[in-house]
Parts: C-alpha cells; structure tokens; sequence
C-alpha cells in the first residue's frame, strides 16, 4: 500500500488528459455508477491549463483549468460573457470526481476506451419492489430480471439486466405553487391538474413515433409529485409496446 502511495502520481498531472462522464451523483463519497450515461459528454485536461469540453454529437468549447490543492476551477469566455465553475476534485480508482459543493451534486468521469464496470445494485425477481425515492416510498412491479440503473438526484431508473428493453424512469419534484392573496401555496392534489397520461413525440424518417409515455402520481398531504415514464433502450416506442409501457407506471402504489 505504501508503494503504490508512493508512485500515485499527483492530481495537476493526474487529470491530464481526456475524460468521459459516466455517471451523475449525490453523494460525495462514491466514485461509482450504477450505469454509464450515454450523453457523450467530455473533458480534455491539457498541461498549462487548456480546456476542452462539450458533447461528442454537439458542440464543444474552450477554456481553462486551475487547480488550488484540490479545488479545481473551470473557466469558459466568449460572446461578452464568462462563466466559471468550482469543483472539489479527487481521483479514485482510475475515475475523476468532481464535486460541486454549492449545489449539492458531482459527476464522475472515466477515462475514454477504458472498461466500464457497473456497481452492483438490486435486482427484481418478479414480485414488486420497493424503494425510497426523494422521500416518497412506493412498489413497482417490474418484470424478473431488471436493475436498479441510477439513484441520484431525486431520479430512479429500472431496466433489463441484459439486453434492451423497456425503462422505467422515475423522478420526484415539488408541485408548482399559486399565490393566493399574499402567499404562495401548493394546491391539493386534484385528477385534472394530475393523474393523466403523458407522451412524448419525435418524428424517425417522416414517422411520428412516442419516445415514452408515462404518467404522474400526486402525493396527497405533501408539496410533491412522483413522475413515472417508460421508454425503450433502442430510443423509441413501437405502437404494440405502449399498453405495456404505461401499464409499468400504473403498477406504481404509494406507501404511506
């Protein structure tokens, strides 16, 4: 262990060079994923303090990097504008953490090409399962087989083991509030503001396709609202698959 301390290499030369983001987190301490994201995100670390970030299938922008012990600054200028932003940054077997304390959340990075291990998370086995999500606890009934494929952020994803398949992807926000004399209050529950269907469109090759369907689930006596939608690994729905789609979101029970 000693040796290995001795030939870690430290952090201004470690972050050199490219890195990918692999997953988003909420707790400081992990530098694991459940599942690896597939929003082409990256980071270039280049010695004397350039920059390069972006998204592989979009745009990409310059800037610059300091490092102070372990807090590590972004820099991006242009248009008039600068905009800067402030990590705790770490190294942890072989992955970058990146910590932003003011918000709460970080994200890790691996470096590009190398082999991404998820960590281990609960499988279904048919019967229902039950977590805590953002405070609200609630069962889902999942087919055999599935995982738990992010927990971060108020958001919960479930899909196959292996292969594609239908997700599940859950979030839990706070309902939007009305001012009522000289006060903003969250309205009750009520099915007309909630409890309906909700789809989302996209047009592949001239076809009109659902990208996922889902539906939202009020919780009474509180300010916050369950959000459930299911799609599929390939990127769309087919028409047959939608019934099973939405009946996933609809197993969905509260536990009080």
């Amino acid at each position: 262990t000693a040796l290995l301390a001795c030939q870690r290499k430290p952090l201004p030369e470690a972050i050199l060079g490219e890195w990918e983001v692999l997953c988003l987190t909420d707790r400081i301490s992990t530098s694991t994923c459940l599942s690896k994201e597939d929003d082409g995100l990256y980071s270039v670390f280049h010695p004397g303090g350039r920059l390069e970030s972006g998204a592989r299938a979009g745009t990409s922008m310059t800037g610059t990097w300091r490092l102070e012990g372990d807090r590590l600054t972004l820099t991006f200028s242009g248009g008039g504008l600068t905009l800067r932003e402030e990590y705790r940054a770490r190294i942890e077997d072989d992955r970058l953490v990146l910590w932003y304390a003011t918000g709460g959340f970080g994200k890790i990075l691996g470096r590009r090409g190398a082999a991404f291990e998820p960590a281990a998370s609960p499988v279904s086995d048919g019967a229902p399962v039950t977590r805590t999500l953002g405070g609200v606890r609630y069962s889902l009934a999942l087919p055999p087989g599935y995982r738990l494929t992010r927990d971060d952020n108020r958001r919960q994803s479930w899909g196959p083991r292996e292969g594609e398949g239908l997700e599940v992807k859950l979030s839990v926000s706070e309902r939007s509030q009305t001012l009522q004399g000289d006060q903003w209050v969250t309205p009750p529950c009520n099915p007309y503001d909630w409890g309906g269907e909700s789809h989302e469109l996209t047009t592949i090759d001239g076809v009109e396709r659902s990208v996922s369907i889902g539906r939202s689930h009020c919780i009474d006596g509180t300010n916050l609202v369950l959000m459930c939608s299911t799609e599929h690994g390939r990127g769309h729905l087919e028409p047959a698959e939608e019934a099973a789609a939405l009946a996933l979101c609809d197993s969905i029970e509260l536990q009080r």
